[in-house]
């Protein structure tokens, strides 16, 4: 459902099946990733651009949380998610999708990110003592 002119427009389905919330990160304008942790427990992600939703693809990994998606400048994506062992796990796409790589981070929930300033992203999340911790790239 998109807003515009004042109103909302009608729903779209988007397909595909999850067990998570989604994440949603632009990453220019007009440009829309949809990202979900699928009942494979794989990442999935599905582009908006020009106008037009494209197809699921599957990122793979092993999802035990929603994703979490951030994006600090055109043409780039942060995706976090709790992974195996309670590890916090990344991929990034800059162009192309970097695949997993450990965060080297424990924690027993989704975590969350923003950006809050250009080349800039922040991750967030509750440690096993259940204290928030931050971590800034860029």
């Amino acid at each position: 459902m998109e807003y515009g002119n004042g109103s909302w427009g009608s729903w779209q389905s988007l397909g595909g099946a999850s067990y998570s919330a989604p994440a949603i990160g632009s990453w220019g304008c007009g440009n829309l990733d949809v990202s979900v942790a699928g009942t494979d427990n794989h990442l999935w992600d599905k582009v908006y651009t020009n106008g037009n939703w494209g197809s699921w693809t599957n990122l793979g990994g092993t999802l035990y949380s929603s994703p979490t998606v951030g994006s600090w400048g055109a043409n780039r994506l942060d995706v976090f998610v709790e992974g195996p062992n309670a590890t916090v796990y990344h991929d990034a796409y800059g162009g192309a999708w970097s695949g997993f790589q450990t965060m080297n981070a424990t924690t027993y929930y989704a975590p969350a990110t923003v950006s809050r300033n250009p080349g800039q992203v922040d991750l967030f999340y509750a440690d096993v003592n259940n204290a928030i911790e931050d971590i800034r790239f860029g």
